[in-house]
């Protein structure tokens, strides 16, 4: 089980370094479309990103 917890805080740490990129894209693609993007896409990105690390960190400690 430990395996399969640090594979989901691995991959919630790539969750994470997407938004890395997402926001200065977002950003300099401009202007309004661009803060569109930016405001629906970081909250479910945050939502998987939080969940992946709260089960990641469970599994760890079983």
């Amino acid at each position: 089980m430990k395996i399969k917890g640090i594979l989901q805080i691995v991959a919630a740490l790539a969750v994470l370094g997407i938004l890395y990129f997402l926001i200065p894209w977002s950003i300099g693609f401009g202007g309004f479309f661009g803060w569109i993007v930016l405001l629906a896409g970081i909250p479910p990105i945050l939502a998987v990103a939080l969940f992946l690390l709260v089960g990641g960190v469970t599994s760890c400690r079983r």
